[in-house]
């Protein structure tokens, strides 16, 4: 539908590469991005590890959703290092591809990238650290403090149309 009305999406599909406990090589036939084509859009893949090359395929799909030239699906791959679940003790992977995983994060990565760009050096970016810390922890605190919404906040009324 979003082809046909060419509307301004983008659809992004986080792929992990295990289906809860089976391997997406196992599960998927073939990959991803190639299944746009059959909705009438262009399908993608980028290394969701790689800030750039996230933020590249973003600007092309935001552009043409933009542009009026409709929806694209980004396939973003990755791999997921932890369980499924809290209860999911990983124990059907093989601990060399976890750590692999690890070494591919993407805030390491992308930190390791500005320091040897010479956008920030260590101790800045550890002074920026710092301070996210202390920000995201004010406001977990402040989130916490909050009195709990009553029921009729939680059924809010106009909110997409008004009846």
């Amino acid at each position: 539908m979003a082809s046909i009305l060419k509307l301004p999406v983008v659809f992004v599909c986080q792929n992990n590469q295990i289906a809860n406990s089976t391997p997406v090589t196992k599960g998927v036939g073939g990959p991803i991005a190639a299944r746009a084509a059959g909705s009438g859009m262009p399908g993608v893949t980028v290394d969701s590890n790689d800030v750039l090359a996230v933020r590249d395929a973003m600007d092309t799909a935001v552009a043409r959703a933009r542009a009026g030239d409709g929806p694209t699906l980004i396939a973003a791959e990755t791999y997921r290092v932890a369980g499924h679940s809290y209860s999911d003790a990983a124990d059907y992977r093989d601990p060399a591809d976890i750590a692999q995983g690890r070494a591919k994060d993407p805030v390491a990565r992308y930190r390791r990238y500005l320091i040897e760009q010479e956008v920030m050096t260590a101790a800045e970016m550890d002074t920026l650290d710092h301070e996210l810390v202390a920000h995201v922890d004010d406001s977990f605190a402040t989130a916490q403090a909050d009195p709990v919404p009553t029921a009729e906040a939680l059924n809010p009324q106009d909110v997409f149309a008004k009846r």
